[in-house]
């Protein structure tokens, strides 16, 4: 009785349980076919991201080259040695302006003690005139009419006429000298106090930004190189991506058995009721073993696909890391690295700039040393002079002597005269001669300048030289100026290409919905397959075991993953254990409690 209850069952539903078996197998070609689709076209966006990747991966290794250049490093280290000799220079140009300020001022002093006795010969000057008048006078009162002490008296009137004007081109040499030296000095003051404190500072400065602009090139090196390391990394990363896409390959091999499978159970011969029982029997138990098949299917592409968005979200974390690297290296490169080199440039010109201002004043203290030099002969010669009209007033007064004593005693007040002259010829001599030193000092501290810049020339070179220096630096700067230029159009580029990598990783990711899509549809063909299973199971008899198990034994030959024959062996023993051991009715039940163990 509950045979022929069930076979009218299986009359009732036969067409039924045609068209819900030949619409999952068709539902399951059309799913495989999406799915192709869908990763056809991830496939193309992700090949289209690791072409990018390798042009990125090749900007960052040209600007890491670029950055680690022998030629770059080797012109810094240069440009360091340029500077460090003219900051050198500099030093020594600060010793020669101290000293030569120390040295002008030694002359000025000189200078001033040379004016001292220039008063004293006025007064001599003033009293060689009052003697000569005097000597006049007596000459006139005597009556012998010897007229010697009016000649007497007329040359040395002409002689006071001498002395004041040689004292009085003393002083005017004297008082140009000291101009002289006082506007070379204020010079020299004026650059070292001002000037040259500044100049030292930007030198300072200079130090400063080599120091910091090696370390920032030490730091550029090291980010560079690890940019490269990143985009070899992202290039790596997405190559694997793009291979682990032929998971699908795999899943849909698997999920078209299934489909294959569900299509020849669909398109069975039902003319008899046997057959109906048979068919009915293979949708039970077969289609339990698609059913896992397809659990298993879904459960690798949904896992899979995650797994590739994951690693997506990886590699855009990596991209937009190595975007804010760059970026920030493009502002320490571009935004410092080549300003520092244009301060340096500016800075470079300001310190040619103080060095042409102190070789034009080495001019003007040349100019000067010169001055002096002539000025302090032309005032020897006339110190000269005056020492040697002293020389002939002693004669004179010698002479005056010698008249007095021949005269009666009418000329005694002559004789007073004679002695006054003498001393007077004394006192000249006197002031002759210490002025006379005072210039031998101011000769000699002039030539030992004279001989002091030029130990300093040799020593230190020429302008010529600093300015061949200054123009070498001055193309290295601009040499590694076009450097970081270039380095900062890579930079700018890698940033912009990275930030574009990001946002194609982020929009592939956002739409890749093939596995949320997948798992529904194969969740709804399970739904009808189960229930189809369910409703199958009640016509499945012992007797028809064979030819099931025909099946199942022809079903193993198909799989190509192992997988599937994993799948397939633990259902198939626990169907066999099943139908030895137990009735047909419990038969049901048991396949039911073990399908949800697998």
């Amino acid at each position: 009785m509950k045979e022929n209850r069930t076979v009218s069952i299986l009359h009732d539903t036969e067409s039924n349980l045609s068209s819900i078996i030949f619409n999952c197998s068709q539902l399951l070609y059309i799913l495989n076919t999406n799915t192709e689709k869908d990763f056809l076209t991830i496939g193309g966006e992700l090949q289209t991201i690791l072409g990018e990747s390798t042009i990125i991966s090749e900007a960052a290794l040209s600007a890491s080259r670029l950055v680690n250049s022998a030629e770059l490093n080797e012109n810094m280290v240069r440009i360091r040695e340029m500077f460090d000799a003219i900051s050198e220079h500099f030093g020594l140009l600060q010793k020669r302006l101290r000293e030569s300020s120390d040295a002008l001022t030694g002359v000025l002093t000189s200078v001033a003690a040379a004016e001292i006795p220039l008063p004293s010969f006025r007064r001599i000057v003033k009293h060689l005139s009052i003697l000569g008048i005097s000597a006049k006078i007596e000459n006139a009162r005597l009556t012998t009419g010897d007229n010697s002490f009016f000649a007497l008296a007329e040359d040395v009137e002409k002689l006071s006429h001498i002395i004041a004007e040689k004292s009085e081109g003393i002083q005017a040499g004297l008082a140009a000298l000291g101009a002289s030296i006082n506007m070379t000095l204020q010079r020299i003051n004026v650059l070292r106090d001002t000037q040259h404190g500044r100049t030292r500072n930007t030198l300072d400065n200079i130090r400063g930004i080599l120091g910091t602009l090696s370390e920032k090139r030490a730091l550029s090196s090291v980010t560079t190189n690890g940019l490269v390391t990143k985009s070899e990394g992202i290039g790596a990363a997405l190559s694997k991506v793009v291979s682990s896409l032929q998971f699908h390959d795999i899943t849909r091999q698997q999920i078209e058995h299934v489909a294959v499978t569900l299509d020849e159970i669909g398109q069975m011969d039902h003319a008899t009721e046997k057959d109906s029982q048979i068919v009915a029997g293979l949708i039970a138990r077969v289609g339990q073993l698609q059913s896992n098949q397809l659990v298993s299917a879904r459960e690798e592409l949904v896992s899979a696909v995650r797994r590739v968005i994951h690693e997506l979200g990886v590699i855009s974390n990596t991209t937009s890391a190595m975007s804010g690297e760059t970026k920030a290296l493009l502002g320490g490169t571009n935004d410092r690295g080549t300003s520092f080199l244009n301060e340096l440039t500016t800075s470079l010109s300001s310190v040619v700039t103080f060095l042409q201002e102190n070789e034009d004043t080495n001019r003007r203290l040349f100019e000067a040393l010169q001055l002096v030099s002539r000025t302090t002969g032309e005032i020897s010669e006339f110190a000269t002079h005056i020492e040697d009209i002293g020389e002939e007033i002693e004669l004179i007064a010698l002479n005056a002597r010698i008249k007095a004593a021949h005269s009666d005693e009418k000329g005694a007040a002559l004789s007073v005269i004679a002695e006054a002259i003498a001393r007077l010829s004394e006192g000249t001599r006197t002031l002759t001669t210490g002025l006379t030193v005072v210039l031998k000092d101011i000769c000699s501290s002039t030539d030992g300048m004279k001989a002091a810049e030029d130990g300093h020339d040799k020593e230190s070179g020429n302008t010529r030289g600093i300015q061949e220096l200054a123009e070498e630096a001055e193309g290295l700067m601009a040499a590694a100026r076009r450097s970081d230029e270039h380095v900062s159009s890579l930079l700018d580029s890698l940033e912009r290409r990275t930030v574009h990598l990001t946002e194609a990783i982020d929009k592939t990711n956002r739409n890749i919905t093939v596995h949320i899509k997948a798992d529904k549809e194969i969740g709804e063909i399970l739904k009808k397959l189960n229930s189809l299973i369910e409703s199958s199971r009640s016509g499945s008899f012992h007797e028809e075991n064979s030819r099931i198990r025909e099946y199942l034994d022809g079903l193993a030959d198909r799989y190509t993953m192992q997988q599937e024959r994993h799948i397939h062996s633990h259902i198939v023993e626990t169907v066999d254990t099943s139908i030895d051991k137990k009735s047909p009715e419990t038969d049901v039940d048991s396949l039911g409690d073990n399908i949800e163990l697998f």
